[in-house]
């Protein structure tokens, strides 16, 4: 053999040696991940086991309770409404019927509502409902689960909010509360559900109809006993307020799903990345590196929003710089969940700040003048004053020389804005004087 040849066959067999220790490297790798695969999956599915026992026990917000789970009677709403589904020009105009309380209804519209009332008992039912237990199937396909058609339960409160404000012009004041109440803790439900897009979908519903109970208490003279029932009512809904700690926890656990099945439906060799993110390419190994990643990763954001706001807010940023640093799957799995917190303490606020309205308007109802002071609410409107969840600082309350009032949250700024706010800037969330706009800030 010539000395060419034999550098040629040198070089082939050094090229094939390297090749096998790259595959027989990916390999152990491979069989690594597999194993360590099964581990997780198998802790999973107890954690799943666990978190399906959950069972959220509430008061009705209208007696007497009814029996049953509240997805169950939301998974017909949707699907009534589904078959009820208006025209393209009726759902076209919805949103900016909603947001104009003056603008005449169209015929198109009016069919639309009328076709949906037996779904609106069935969310006031679902509102009314003993218990709610999430309706997410975390066994399956992480993409699939959920709840199917969720975006309608949109559709479902912006009638609800139209038909309260048919039934008020009837002076049924009685029933249009309850269509709005009813949104709220429909809004609730769907953040209690879990994972971050039922996070943000959740907190639009509950915000849309806060919004148009906050345009009755600051536009209309309830009397004792409405402002009495109302009340009872946010009472009801401030006591069984979602956590977020709660849709942190489902988010987990979605996203694991998520992650078991991508690494069940890949092997050893390359495949398309279906995250859409990161590699164009992704194997078994990429995918459990990741979830073995996102673990502490969703630990550490547990413990940071259990934090109060301020210190969360800044713990936040920490947390936002050092998901960039991390792998590019992990990212795209945790984008969403760290900004979700300003919307969710602002929907409180103005939560919170409604069961104070309600209190203020009650309070003048029976002294024919508001109080001095909000803690002049205390015992006998209500047994204590809800604090500014911003600062966990009290409201802030005046009185102005026309005798009307003021009353807002300092928001997501943390300062006192002197009751001042817009669109376009974080200052304070007015609770009143009714600012239409802050419907759905």
């Amino acid at each position: 053999m010539t000395k060419r040849k034999k550098i040629v066959l040198i070089s082939v067999l050094s090229v094939a040696a390297l090749f096998l220790l790259f595959i027989g490297y990916h390999y152990i790798l491979y069989l690594k991940a597999t194993s360590r695969m099964t581990e997780l999956s198998a802790d999973l599915e107890k954690r799943i086991a666990e978190w399906e026992k959950k069972e959220y026990q509430r008061q009705p917000l209208f007696s007497p309770s009814v029996p049953g789970n509240a997805a169950e009677f939301y998974l017909k709403a949707i699907q009534e409404e589904k078959e009820n589904h208006g025209d393209i020009w009726a759902r076209m105009q919805l949103s900016d019927a909603v947001d104009s309380p003056d603008m005449p209804i169209s015929p198109e519209l009016k069919a639309y509502i009328e076709s949906n009332m037996h779904t609106f008992e069935l969310v006031k039912q679902g509102a009314n409902a003993e218990t709610y237990k999430s309706p997410l199937n975390l066994h399956g396909d992480g993409w699939k689960t959920g709840l199917t058609g969720i975006g309608g339960l949109r559709d479902i409160t912006r009638l609800m909010v139209l038909q309260g404000r048919d039934v008020m012009k009837e002076n049924n004041t009685s029933e249009a509360l309850k269509l709005q109440t009813a949104g709220i803790r429909l809004g609730d439900d769907t953040f209690r559900g879990g994972t971050i897009i039922g996070g943000l979908i959740g907190i639009a519903l509950s915000s849309g109809s806060q919004g148009e109970l906050l345009r009755i208490l600051n536009n209309t003279e309830l009397t004792d006993q409405q402002l009495t029932e109302l009340n009872a009512i946010l009472k009801a809904l401030l006591d069984s307020e979602p956590s977020f700690i709660n849709l942190c926890e489902t988010e987990q656990l979605y996203m694991e799903a998520v992650l078991r099945q991508l690494s069940a439906t890949h092997g050893l060799m390359l495949k398309n990345n279906e995250l859409g993110v990161g590699p164009s390419v992704i194997n078994r190994t990429d995918i459990v590196d990741a979830w073995e990643e996102y673990i502490p990763v969703i630990k550490e954001l547990t413990r940071v929003i259990s934090l109060p706001y301020a210190q969360m807010d800044e713990e936040l940023d920490k947390f936002t710089k050092q998901v960039e640093s991390l792998d590019s799957i992990t990212q795209v799995i945790l984008v969403g969940i760290g900004n979700l917190h300003k919307k969710y303490y602002t929907i409180r606020a103005q939560r919170q700040g409604l069961y104070i309205l309600t209190a203020l308007k009650l309070y003048r109802a029976r002294h024919r003048a508001y109080p001095d002071k909000l803690s002049d609410l205390t015992p006998d409107i209500i047994k204590e004053v809800p604090l500014d969840p911003f600062t966990d600082q009290p409201f802030i309350y005046k009185i102005k020389p026309d005798g009307s009032i003021m009353l807002y949250s300092v928001g997501t700024n943390l300062k006192d804005d002197n009751g001042t706010a817009s669109k376009y800037k974080e200052e304070d969330i007015i609770i009143a004087p009714y600012l239409r706009w802050q419907e759905r800030k």
